[in-house]
């Protein structure tokens, strides 16, 4: 019996080449996944320093608004500031609001109550996801003399109040400072 063995021209693939393609689709998907991971990490940190801005607006907006229909100031009071007498710098303000109510903002650092936050009347006015840096808030009232409406300035920082490792989920170590200068017009003088 004479066999012969035909050898037919098989087309295929070696495994030299296989693996060349994989390594291939290795490094393509190490790439894609890396600008991925980048991507989200850099969305996050975007929303976390959007959030610090919204709160503290927020927060200046509103002292800003209560401060400017104020009647009257209590504290810090009188706030003349004759030269060279340095301006009235507190961590809290008092004042009558137009309807008559009293209101009081103040600046509470990390051992009060609540802590780490710009307080209205005993509420934050900050949300969980910030608070405020220690000994960062001041309020503080200029006025030439008593016939000059009082110009008040606020002050503070805000930080992100994250207490996780973890890079994507930490905005920034620097603080995000806001101030303003409000006039005082509606007093009854």
């Amino acid at each position: 019996m004479n066999y012969k063995l035909k050898i037919k021209n098989q087309r295929g693939f070696t495994l030299i080449e296989i693996l060349a393609v994989l390594a291939i689709f290795g490094v393509v998907g190490a790439i894609a996944t890396s600008i991925l991971v980048v991507s989200l990490r850099t969305s996050s940190k975007a929303t976390i320093l959007t959030s610090v801005r919204q709160n503290g607006e927020f927060a200046l907006n509103q002292i800003s608004q209560a401060i400017r229909d104020a009647r009257s100031i209590e504290n810090p009071f009188p706030c003349t500031v004759v030269s060279p007498t340095p301006p009235i710098v507190s961590s809290s303000i008092s004042f009558v609001a137009a309807d008559g109510s009293n209101i009081v903002f103040s600046c509470n650092n990390s051992t009060d109550n609540p802590p780490s936050t710009i307080a209205s009347n005993g509420a934050s006015l900050l949300d969980n996801s910030v608070k405020m840096v220690d000994d960062s808030c001041s309020f503080t009232c200029y006025q030439q003399n008593i016939n000059d409406y009082p110009l008040i300035n606020i002050s503070f920082s805000l930080i992100q109040n994250n207490s996780s490792s973890l890079t994507e989920k930490t905005a920034s170590a620097s603080a995000i400072p806001f101030t303003t200068n409000i006039l005082m017009r509606n007093l009854e003088q």
